[in-house]
């Protein structure tokens, strides 16, 4: 409210305000001290002290707010790491803004200290980070932010330096599984029982790993054959080295005429 004059023709009324603003705690975000001061011109001499026709009034103004800052959240992120020890990667990560009829809100993450900013070195695998954002008058937002940390290093194979078989009698033909090939598989993050293994004839490295773990020769293979055998991790990370088999047929098995035998 303000001031309400009633029409009288002998005086001449004047006014103004002034406000203090005060922030408090809840439920009101803040107070404001009007100070009303009306002046009848027809009676107030500003050179006499405690003149007639001054009078003063402080109103209390109390704002409430009862709605939540609205959050403007980091997206999602997944980032990989190339570190030899597992440990993870730094994640940079654009700063939390949120709006509110009161600016003076306060910011806080679950990851660090840094408020709005949650940048940092994590952890392999996915962090959940909370945000939470509160007013003056104590309305609360949070919003999450899921931070993946994969392992970027690809494993490396150790391929043995040829093999020979010969084939089977029975089938004319022989299996080979692609592990037989690897004499050891170095990865950081994944333990070598959970390596995986895949064969295929060279040449193959533009392709990407295969689905085959194993590969059939036949007597149409018989002599030197390239073949690329790939490792992959927990991860998804695959890399491959190339070595050959040599496939034989010491029984005379295979039919005559087949490779100039």
């Amino acid at each position: 409210d303000k001031p309400i004059f009633n029409n009288n023709s002998c005086s001449f009324a004047g006014v103004s305000h002034s406000d203090e603003v005060f922030d408090i705690a809840a439920p009101a975000c803040f107070k404001i001290l009007r100070k009303w001061v009306v002046l009848d011109w027809c009676q107030y001499n500003p050179n006499i002290p405690n003149s007639p026709g001054r009078w003063e009034h402080t109103q209390v103004i109390k704002v409430f707010d009862y709605e939540k800052p609205k959050l403007n959240c980091p997206t999602d992120v997944t980032v990989s790491s190339t570190t030899t020890d597992c440990s993870g990667a730094q994640v940079n990560l654009p700063p939390l803004t949120a709006t509110d009829c009161n600016p003076k809100f306060t910011v806080k993450n679950s990851f660090n200290s840094g408020g709005a900013d949650a940048s940092g070195f994590y952890p392999l695998g996915t962090t959940l980070v909370t945000y939470t954002v509160t007013d003056g008058c104590k309305n609360t937002a949070t919003c999450i932010v899921k931070v993946t940390v994969k392992d970027g290093k690809k494993p490396t194979p150790y391929c043995l330096n040829g093999l020979s078989v010969t084939i089977m009698p029975s089938t004319l033909s022989v299996t080979i599984w692609a592990k037989d090939f690897v004499s050891k598989v170095l990865d950081d993050c994944t333990l070598e029982s959970k390596i995986q293994y895949r064969i295929r004839k060279s040449p193959s490295g533009n392709q990407g790993p295969p689905t085959d773990q194993s590969i059939t020769f036949t007597c149409d293979d018989l002599g030197t054959q390239a073949v690329d055998v790939w490792v992959g991790d927990e991860a998804g990370n695959w890399d491959y080295c190339q070595t050959f088999i040599e496939v034989q047929d010491n029984m005379k098995n295979c039919p005559p005429n087949l490779n100039g035998n």
